[in-house]
């Protein structure tokens, strides 16, 4: 579902109690940090008077376009003309009598989202999901990428999937968004709320994890493997201040050779072998990434991650460089 009107204006309205766009604010989902609809509209009568004065300017035209006919044209070619007015006509008068008024909104705060369907009038909410952080179970997000002719990048697809506790053996999602990126890296759909909510629920769950970390415990995450089902491996991977514990192994500063990070996979050598995990698999990829870079600032040398390519290595490397490492 992709949602192209959003204002920061409207998530001011929200906390000054005068949003008529979005008037039922669950207490749940905390503070609101974002917020985003399909239709514009305040009320069906509004919705009304717009497509009225839409199709009464067509109306408009073709009364002008049949006195042209008259003054200009023969009485065979006039009448279909007058036909097609009175047509129309009919045609709006059934459009603004039955104009349908209902739409969908997005809203996300700092404890959880909600989407919200309505009909009739906005606060008359037919349907909802409701997802809080403390009842998530995982954010897995992946990416796919369009090349012209199979070689020019053209853009890419994210897709983001949210794990309520209650999915965790139903191998499916509660809910599946996505944002489109052009060549040059911009969301051409404007629509930043799975962005966002993917920020929130890491600064979330960093804040749950951190003290155990900083206390040289194992920090799990889980593996999601698979597209359209999933097999889900809770707790797969682990990391602690000293090493990464991949489906049982340990890697250490002692077996780590080598870190690589190349078209969408992590790959790890060690001493005996290498392990390979897509990246779009990893539960909560932005806390791991952040737990990862500082098990490797803290015990692995620069030349691990030369090999590190693509735009994904890139990115890590700078990470690594604000972390302290001169790579």
């Amino acid at each position: 579902m992709i949602f192209k009107e959003n204002d920061q204006r409207y998530v001011e309205e929200i906390k000054n109690g005068t949003s008529q766009l979005f008037p039922i604010i669950p207490k749940e989902i905390g503070d609101v940090v974002y917020c985003s609809t399909d239709n514009l509209s305040l009320s069906k009568s509004d919705k009304k008077l717009k497509l009225s004065k839409t199709i009464k300017l067509l109306v408009t035209i073709l009364i002008v376009a049949a006195v042209v006919g008259l003054l200009s044209l023969s009485g065979v070619v006039f009448l279909p003309i007058v036909a097609g007015v009175i047509g129309l006509a009919v045609i709006v008068y059934m459009a603004v009598k039955n104009a349908k008024f209902n739409g969908c909104n997005e809203i996300l705060g700092t404890d959880g989202f909600v989407l919200q369907w309505f009909e009739n009038s906005r606060d008359n909410v037919t349907n909802s999901k409701l997802f809080t952080f403390s009842d998530m179970y995982d954010i897995v997000v992946k990416s796919s990428y369009t090349l012209l002719n199979g070689v020019f990048y053209e853009g890419s697809k994210r897709n983001y999937h949210y794990w309520k506790s209650s999915d965790r053996n139903s191998k499916m999602p509660s809910f599946d968004s996505y944002v489109f990126f052009d060549k040059d890296g911009d969301n051409k759909d404007i629509n930043a709320m799975p962005i966002n909510c993917e920020e929130l629920w890491t600064n979330y769950r960093l804040n749950l994890v951190r003290p155990a970390f900083d206390n040289n415990e194992i920090v799990y995450f889980n593996y999601f493997k698979g597209d359209i089902t999933y097999d889900i491996f809770d707790k797969y991977i682990g990391v602690s201040k000293n090493a990464l514990f991949i489906d049982g192994k340990e890697c250490n500063k002692d077996n780590i050779k080598a870190i690589q990070y190349e078209n969408g996979k992590l790959i790890i050598k060690t001493d005996q072998d290498y392990i390979t995990l897509l990246v779009g698999g990893i539960g909560s990829f932005m806390v791991f990434q952040e737990l990862l870079l500082e098990f490797a600032k803290n015990n692995l040398p620069i030349g691990v991650f030369a090999s590190l390519g693509g735009d994904a290595g890139s990115a890590l490397k700078d990470a690594l460089r604000e972390k302290g490492m001169s790579i």
